[in-house]
């Protein structure tokens, strides 16, 4: 989302979710973007909103990395503040987003997964049945988490036996797939 900050205007990444992708650069929208991007419009559209930071302030593109707070946000939350008073828990509650981490910024992570758990067993949003008939689940899940050491240049996906092996001090991490080649990076074998 794009927000004005004492009269500046910033980009935001929610931090801890991923949404599917609007139609852009003559790719098609991914399963739900539309129906996401319609719930987050209508829930922000001229309202006031907190942001809080996790641990890392912006991305690599130059992106706020934000928890979208509707109302003041508490101290120390509880998964009922998550899911009801930050978009971030929202998004993942009614199934318009997934859990999504990047360490370090893992601070309502535990929230997040146990949000998208309970969508996912309701089959709500993106665990509905899509266009293919079935959860759109493994297409978007494929894109991100990816893993890279820096050192040698080799990517890992999370589902991928070496995806742990990659220690955190050597660790970059990717959106997708095309980024990390476009990085120099190749995948493991």
């Amino acid at each position: 989302i794009w927000v004005y900050i004492n009269g500046n205007e910033e980009k935001i990444r929610f931090v801890g979710v991923n949404t599917p992708e609007v139609a852009r650069d003559g790719n098609p929208a991914e399963y739900m973007a539309d129906e996401d991007k319609d719930f987050t419009q209508k829930i922000l559209e001229g309202k006031e909103i907190y942001l809080e930071k996790d641990e890392t302030d912006r991305d690599k593109y130059d992106r706020l990395l934000r928890y979208i707070w509707l109302e003041k946000p508490v101290t120390d939350p509880s998964l009922s503040d998550i899911e009801t008073k930050t978009l971030n828990g929202l998004l993942v509650k009614e199934g318009y987003a997934y859990s999504n981490y990047y360490k370090p910024n893992i601070k309502y992570q535990d929230y997040l997964e146990e949000l998208e758990k309970s969508a996912q067993e309701n089959g709500l949003g993106v665990w509905s049945k899509g266009k293919n008939g079935g959860s759109q689940k493994g297409k978007i899940d494929k894109s991100y988490f990816i893993k890279g050491n820096k050192n040698s240049k080799v990517y890992h996906l999370p589902e991928w036996d070496s995806y742990n092996t990659v220690k955190e001090k050597n660790a970059v991490y990717f959106e997708n797939e095309k980024e990390a080649k476009e990085a120099g990076f190749r995948p493991a074998r």
